[in-house]
């Protein structure tokens, strides 16, 4: 399925439709607080956090989602060959032959599917750079440091939080998101600062 710029911007429930292609389906149950979600390979079901939907924390959900379907395409494999199962008190994932550092690998890859699958390279570098442009940001990227920026007339983390703000938004993901996957493509950068180093 070809996702198109139209897509991303218009139509947030597009998640939706890869689960429904991909024959999955997906429920809502009680799940505690810090759990947002789980993927069973067993009944082909995503279970999301009811608690959220009821919160209003659709972008939260979003991600979720996304998070999940990343287990359901990178990981359905393994976890049919090992058998997954939840731990009772669903606080580990236990898949046997598996480490933790192996679960924490998987954990990880899925997280990297949901950030591209929602806010897909060049899209995305492309949205930015218009946002850039809009606030008269002509280097290309954006420090996110304390510093006051004479040619932008602020400090550089303001305009990096109105910057994250603006791009979170068109995506409809969280400003955390949004961070990671701006730093992950050189457009959010950290800028050193010499004076710290002198004095720690």
């Amino acid at each position: 399925m070809l996702l198109t710029a139209e897509d991303l911007r218009k139509e947030p429930d597009y998640l939706w439709r890869i689960a429904e292609r991909a024959k999955l389906k997906i429920e809502f149950m009680e799940m505690s607080d810090e759990f947002f979600g789980e993927y069973s390979y067993a009944d082909k079901t995503i279970y999301l956090n009811y608690r959220h939907r009821l919160w209003g924390a659709n972008v939260r959900e979003r991600f979720t989602l996304a998070h999940e379907l990343g287990h359901h395409f990178l990981h359905r494999r393994i976890l049919e060959q090992y058998h997954y199962t939840a731990a009772e008190d669903q606080e580990t994932i236990n898949i046997a032959g598996a480490s933790n550092t192996q679960i924490r690998y998987f954990e990880s890859q899925a997280n990297k599917f949901a950030s591209f699958l929602l806010m897909p390279g060049k899209v995305f570098a492309d949205y930015a750079q218009e946002v850039m442009l809009s606030m008269n940001i002509r280097k290309g990227f954006v420090y996110d440091d304390n510093q006051y920026s004479q040619s932008e007339g602020a400090f550089n983390h303001r305009t990096a939080l109105d910057f994250i703000s603006k791009v979170a938004d068109h995506f409809y993901v969280s400003k955390d998101a949004a961070r990671y996957r701006l730093k992950n493509l050189g457009l959010l950068r950290e800028q050193y600062d010499i004076t710290q180093k002198l004095f720690f």
